[in-house]
């Protein structure tokens, strides 16, 4: 059976995190929306190599050649795919059991990394999940209105159905009517005559500012006590009315221009990403900011040993963790403690991925940060506990 999907959300992480098979394959790579790396198959030859890597392990794993081979199907028919490879976002996140393979196409650049366990491994997959910076998108031109939400991973289209979805929806025929109503004749080439310069296009703005108002007025109830921004995509004479009539506090002052029927979601959100850059991470910095506040109390910890028996438990509140460090080990599940291995080796386990996918199964926030962002410098792992 196969899935495919382009938005990953908190459903298909959990999916993902309780699935235990004696044989999970986790494949990160990098992906290309459009331009030379698409033509000459970027993606698809990162994915051979790893494929290769792959067959290697399963080997070592006592498989032999036919069942290894068989294992890696799905993931080798993948590779001719060609409309597959021309519809990416800029990630790929590839999930392998025996008998499932799951896709997810998201806008995270991954480096080429793969890791064979009985168990799948989320961690890069952590940032999309980051609800704290949700805002959303108001797509609207006169013939279709569109409200999505998102992150600075995800883009997803809210229930419209409340929204009127056209000018004439509101107005109805008036605006037939009215051009009847001026009409007074026809010249000697039997073309329309109208009177009057300015009344017209008054009559324009004021059944576009109605059209407006009756948007606004849906968008604010489904938005009802939200405090995150509202982005519109428009052209520039339909935003400058919304601003003045709208009841959303929370509107930006900034706006994509253009017709937004003409824009992809995808592009959509990455041009309203590139105008709220400065809102994102406000809450990261207070959880970070509170880390410190309490770095010399035990309401936080900053060693791999202590964090992950935390994080099963279900204490920690937030952890932050560096991307690329990994330290690999198991939990003595008895004695609530951890043993280290020096190596990734087929029994064993990230304690990172482990602390990490815990702690969001217990409600629990986590973030990627580089070294240089840590809460506490020279560390790879900080826990802000909640008890």
């Amino acid at each position: 059976m196969q899935t495919e999907t382009i938005i990953f959300n908190i459903e298909d992480f959990k999916q993902l995190a309780y699935t235990h098979e004696p044989l999970c394959l986790s494949v990160f790579i990098p992906a290309y929306r459009a331009g030379q790396e698409v033509q000459e198959q970027h993606a698809q030859k990162t994915l051979k190599n790893i494929i290769k890597q792959v067959r290697i392990r399963l080997i070592d794993r006592e498989l032999n050649k036919n069942d290894a081979e068989v294992y890696l199907r799905p993931l080798i028919k993948l590779l001719d795919d060609n409309e597959f490879w021309t519809d990416q976002s800029d990630g790929l996140a590839i999930f392998i059991t025996p008998k499932t393979i799951k896709k997810y196409k998201v806008p995270i650049h991954f480096a080429p990394y793969y890791y064979i366990a009985d168990h799948f491994y989320l961690k890069p997959l952590i940032p999309i999940l980051n609800s704290d910076d949700k805002f959303y998108v108001l797509a609207l031109s006169l013939e279709k209105v569109t409200l999505f939400e998102a992150t600075p991973y995800t883009i997803a289209e809210i229930d419209n159905s409340d929204i009127p979805q056209t000018l004439e929806q509101v107005v109805g025929n008036e605006t037939e009517q009215r051009h009847l109503q001026q009409r007074t004749g026809q010249n000697n080439s039997g073309n329309a005559m109208f009177h009057g310069h300015g009344s017209g296009n008054d009559d324009r703005k004021n059944e576009i500012t109605r059209f407006l108002q009756a948007v606004d007025k849906q968008v604010t109830d489904i938005l009802n006590g939200e405090t995150a921004p509202l982005i519109l995509a428009c052209d520039k004479q339909h935003f400058g009315i919304y601003r003045k009539i709208t009841n959303y506090n929370k509107l930006s002052n900034n706006y994509i221009p253009g017709n937004p029927q003409d824009m992809a979601p995808i592009d959509l959100h990455h041009q309203a990403s590139l105008y709220l850059d400065d809102e994102f991470g406000k809450v990261k910095d207070k959880k970070i900011a509170t880390f410190r506040h309490y770095s010399a109390t035990d309401k936080v910890l900053a060693e791999i040993e202590d964090i992950v028996p935390a994080a099963l438990n279900g204490q920690i509140d937030t952890l932050f963790i560096q991307p690329n460090k990994e330290t690999f080990g198991l939990f003595d599940q008895e004695n609530n403690t951890i043993i280290i291995d020096r190596e990734k080796q087929i029994q064993n386990a990230s304690l990172y991925n482990l602390a990490a996918v815990n702690t969001i199964l217990n409600n629990g926030n986590v973030y990627l940060l580089s070294q240089d962002y840590m809460p506490l410098n020279k560390t790879n792992a900080n826990a802000l506990l909640r008890y």
